[in-house]
Formats: C-alpha cells, structure tokens, sequence
C-alpha cells in the first residue's frame, strides 16, 4: 500500500491492528472514488468482493456447517461428492489430491473452507455489486489482501505445524502442505493462499486465486491469530462503496469487458448477463454531464449507445 494511498480523499479507519494483521478500512463515497482506490494497490494483492460491507471473511463450509463438525463435515461432503462427481463430467479425469477435490466442489458452489479471491480488482467489484439483494448497510466491500505477505506467513506457519515440511522456502509451492493438512485433527490455524495445479477455464477467465483456511470452522482473521515468528503483520484492506450507485457501476464494468457474460463463458453466463441492462443508471448525474460536458450540437446518449 502506497504512501498516496493513505494521502487521498477516502475516510480511512483502523479495524484491527495487533502482531496477526493490520486492517484499514476505507470509506468513498462514489463509484469514480473507488475506482481511484482501486488503482492504488500493486500486483501482489488479491481482492474478494463482498455485497454487504459489515459481513466478514468466512468460508462458505463455516456458513453453512451450523452445528456439525467442520472437518468431519468436509471429509463427509468430499466423499460423496467424488463418488458421483464421474456421471456428470466429460472427458473425465479424477482429481490426484483433496485439495484439487475440494477446488472442484469450491468451481461447483459447493460448501468447502475455500475463500474465492481474485487478482482483478474490476471482478472483485462486479461480483460485490452484481446480485439485486438488500444488504444491511447500503454499503458493498471490495477486500484486498497483500498475497505475497500471505504467501510467506503460510510457508512460516506450515514449517511449524509439521516439520515434514521444514524445506519449505518463500519460493516454494505451498499446495502439497496444504493438501497434507485437509482432514487434519485437531485443525491448526493458518491461511494460505493456493492453485491447484488444474485450473479450470471460469477460474482462468476470472483471475481466481483461492485462500485456504486451515481451521474450517473459524474466520480469515481468527486462523491468523497464531503467532507467526519473525513475520510482519498481514497488511489487510477492505474498501467501501455505496450500493446507490450500482446501476452505473456494473454499466462501467460491463464496458470495460466485465460482464457475468464474459465472466461465466456459455449460454447461461449471457442470458444471466441480460439482467444488469435493465437496471437504470443514475438518469440525473447523466442528464447534468449532458449540460456540464456536451457542446450544443453533439449527439445525446441514446445516439451515441
């Protein structure tokens, strides 16, 4: 996060600061003003985009669990799942690892300790804004984590949980120790972000990156409460933007090539598409650049779209 960053206009607060994780939120109060926010963050952080901005970062196995087990729960899901996965898929070749299984449950909307992120901020905004549903806030959320940061918490994490792993380097792929952990009891705390080595074309056209909990049943924040020695703390943002101005934030998106069309390839992802064209713009801000910004003579929108 740049020193300009915390130079601009957007309220900024402090939501968590301790030796796990330093977390700011960031407050604007336009589309145009996000879109700023958003220019600000390097190639090494990854975002997930959320439609309320008050929920927190929990993986959809914890959502959904309520009382049962996570870890018993996950075994049990992944289980019946790879026993009938075969009768839908063509050109069938089975996943090598649970980690891969659990990345094909995650693909399917099934429940798994996944969390989907992504390295687009532009996606991360569509699929904050994209769904119609009342929120408690009026307010969306754009997170962004610094993966890199992430990245080397986890090797650090995992070296201590098990020292079969003690050669693991910064460098290093992490989904092999990720993968030996799944199913591990008691669950130890860490989170790492991984890509299974098949990555399916919607994660590929999406720009997906997924974070892994080692502890299913608590939060993003929660398995990060384990000291992690030598190691900074996790730089953590969530940028916030009224849902008021979602009409003229997926039309944005939508001409710059995001679209549920070009987000999930096929005939579903184009007709779902078709939705967000019959949300209204904002009419007044249009009509005001039409006086503001059009010389007498030049075409009105109608013509010009």
């Amino acid at each position: 996060m740049s020193s300009e960053r915390l130079r601009s206009e957007a309220v900024t607060t402090v939501d968590r600061a301790s030796t796990q994780v330093h977390m700011y939120a960031r407050r604007v109060s336009s589309w145009s003003a996000a879109q700023k926010e958003f220019g600000y963050f390097s190639d090494n952080w990854i975002f997930r985009g959320q439609r309320d901005s008050s929920w927190g970062l929990r993986c959809s196995l914890d959502r959904k669990r309520g009382t049962t087990d996570p870890v018993h729960a996950e075994l049990d899901l992944k289980d019946e799942f790879s026993h009938r996965a075969h009768l839908y898929l063509s050109n069938w070749r089975e996943p090598e690892t649970t980690l891969e299984w659990i990345a094909l449950i995650q693909h399917h909307g099934g429940p798994t300790r996944l969390i989907d992120f992504t390295r687009s901020t532009a996606v991360a905004a569509f699929f904050a804004l994209e769904e119609e549903e009342e929120v408690i806030t009026g307010w969306s959320a754009v997170w962004a984590v610094d993966e890199l940061a992430c990245h080397r918490r986890a090797v650090k994490r995992l070296r201590s949980i098990d020292p079969e792993f003690a050669w693991l380097q910064d460098n290093h792929n992490i989904e092999e120790a990720v993968d030996a952990r799944l199913g591990a009891r008691p669950p130890k705390r860490f989170v790492a972000p991984v890509r299974p080595s098949r990555v399916n074309a919607r994660m590929a056209v999406q720009q997906g990156v997924s974070v892994c909990l080692g502890d299913p049943g608590s939060d993003f924040f929660s398995n990060l409460s384990s000291e992690v020695e030598g190691e900074e703390p996790l730089p953590v943002v969530k940028v916030e933007f009224p849902r008021s101005e979602r009409g003229r934030a997926l039309w944005k998106l939508r001409q710059t090539g995001i679209s549920r069309e070009t987000l999930f390839p096929g005939l579903d992802g184009l007709a779902q598409s078709l939705e967000h064209l019959l949300i209204p713009r904002d009419l007044h801000r249009e009509a005001l650049l039409n006086v503001l910004e059009r010389p007498s003579g030049w075409p009105g929108p109608d013509k010009e779209e």
